[in-house]
């Protein structure tokens, strides 16, 4: 029985083509991706393998074969030539005296060989590398209680279960899951939002294979479901159905947009000046094509004035909802909406 030799390109990311230089992560088929390349394609709302097309895992397999047989390929310094192993050249370039290094601080000018001690000796004395070296923990520091900050006040605005009425609700970082119970819908909200006018979004990530009757959209005061009433159902409400590719509103439905898969982002937009409702698919618009001078025509217009609200209708699945307390996966498709956590921080006292 002969063993078959690996061959130049075999552990190669599918993403990038090119060998990993950290770690190797893999989908369930088996083909490799480095594992920034990953972290890149599922912020962008990419889901599938581009090789076999299966959906993309959210927490990473670790492929330790790829990654030791990548670090016994041969590498070459690219300052001082030596020839060494894939594993052996991250240490290396640290410590090689032919790699020029440069100062850390903004708008400092020195630069030097790679010698023990020259670097450290300058930046400490170099005042534009202290106050860099000062200012980083800082802004790190602050981005993570500026994150903290929305992720409370999101949590003061109330999402609450409109059907069935009271419902205990776990939100584990805004993933939501419904199991099936019979013919009956789930419906939630943020009602201690009153939207009456800006224009406001929020995301849903479908998290299951099988995401059944989702109805996510917006609903006004008067909006009431049940059992078998959901978001879109009566005139107070209006959604966008990825299972059957509908949207519904007053209980009437029009055919709109294509089935959503786990991954998908879909994002829900409100312009309460305008009277219009938009949704978008992993930050691209879905539309109906034969509008205006643009060919296109928003999901809903001539949409009612009122005191707007998030609302979402699910009968089995898993999803996860993102107001904004966490950062958008897709901020910047239409420009000018803001996340309604930035609504609720605005309506709310200051936090204690």
């Amino acid at each position: 029985m002969t063993t078959r030799q690996a061959e130049e390109g075999d552990y190669d990311c599918a993403i990038c083509l090119s060998p990993p230089d950290h770690q190797v992560h893999q989908c369930r088929n088996g083909h490799l991706f480095c594992a920034e390349c990953l972290e890149e394609c599922l912020s962008r709302g990419s889901a599938k393998c581009p090789t076999c097309r299966v959906a993309l895992p959210r927490e990473p397999i670790r492929n330790l074969v790829a990654e030791r047989a990548l670090a016994r390929r041969p590498a070459r310094c690219p300052h001082c030539s030596l020839d060494l192993t894939r594993g052996e050249l991250q240490a290396h370039l640290l410590r090689c005296p032919s790699r020029v290094v440069k100062c850390a601080g903004e708008g400092c000018d020195w630069s030097g060989p790679n010698a023990p001690g020259a670097l450290k000796e300058h930046e400490s004395k170099c005042p534009r590398a202290i106050l860099a070296k000062t200012l980083i923990p800082l802004k790190e520091r602050i981005n993570k209680l500026e994150a903290t900050v929305r992720s409370l006040r999101a949590e003061r605005a109330g999402l609450v279960s409109l059907h069935p009425p009271g419902a205990p609700l776990r939100l584990a970082h805004g993933l939501w899951r419904v199991r099936e119970e019979d013919d009956t819908f789930t419906t939630v909200a943020l009602p201690s939002l009153r939207l009456t006018s800006g224009r406001w979004c929020y995301e849903v990530t479908m998290c299951s294979e099988e995401v059944v009757f989702p109805q996510i959209g917006w609903a006004r005061e008067g909006f009431r479901p049940g059992p078998e009433l959901g978001v879109g159902d009566d005139e107070f409400s209006y959604a966008y159905d990825g299972d059957r590719c509908k949207l519904w509103h007053g209980g009437g439905h029009d055919d709109f947009g294509r089935e959503w898969e786990a991954g998908d982002v879909v994002g829900c937009y409100i312009d309460i000046d305008e009277g219009i409702i938009l949704f978008t698919v992993n930050g691209e618009l879905v539309a109906f094509d034969d509008g205006d001078e643009d060919g296109m025509r928003p999901a809903f217009d001539e949409v009612a004035s009122g005191r707007w609200f998030p609302a979402l209708t699910l009968k089995s699945g898993t999803c996860r909802v993102n107001f904004g307390e966490r950062d958008l996966d897709h901020p910047e498709a239409l420009e000018g909406y803001s996340p309604v956590a930035l609504a609720a921080a605005l309506h709310e006292p200051p936090l204690d």
